[in-house]
């Protein structure tokens, strides 16, 4: 799972460290995605051209520039240290599968830098899916893993 955005004027595909793993499997790679529309397009992965990574025990991300996509608009991302996250801020993540998605609606219990803690009844498939504030993208979804003493839940990881 992945999305195509934008940023810092590169356009490519914003996944989890675990989906693309390192440089050599994104030269390995085509991204192929689906918008709400029923369009469906492919792109060739650019490694050479821009990658970012940060493996799973980190922030978890990878971003790796791809071909430009005629008539698709990317998700634009902005970098910024302060995304609007808040104790108790309304998030919101995007579920289901193929063209079958709905909104999810919670609240964060909690900040770790740089995790965000929220509830929220999510399977690990969705790992990688993009959490909102009013809508607007801020961290990617993962199963967290639990502590003693505290309960199972999942956590973003902003950008």
């Amino acid at each position: 799972s992945g999305f195509f955005v934008s940023i810092g004027g590169y356009e490519g595909v914003l996944s989890t460290s675990t989906v693309i793993p390192s440089k050599a499997s994104a030269r390995k790679g085509v991204a192929i995605f689906s918008t709400r529309d029923g369009y469906t397009f492919s792109a060739a992965l650019l490694p050479e051209t821009l990658f970012l990574f940060s493996p799973i025990d980190a922030l978890d991300y990878t971003f790796v520039a791809c071909e430009t996509v005629p008539k698709v608009t990317p998700l634009k991302l902005l970098r910024s240290v302060d995304c609007g996250i808040r104790l108790g801020s309304s998030l919101q993540l995007v579920m289901g599968q193929g063209h079958s998605k709905y909104v999810d609606h919670t609240r964060v219990v909690k900040l770790r830098v740089p995790h965000v803690v929220y509830d929220i009844d999510a399977p690990s498939e969705f790992n990688g899916s993009l959490l909102f504030v009013d809508y607007s993208p801020v961290a990617l979804h993962r199963t967290s893993l639990c502590t003693a003493g505290e309960a199972v839940g999942t956590e973003g990881r902003p950008r």
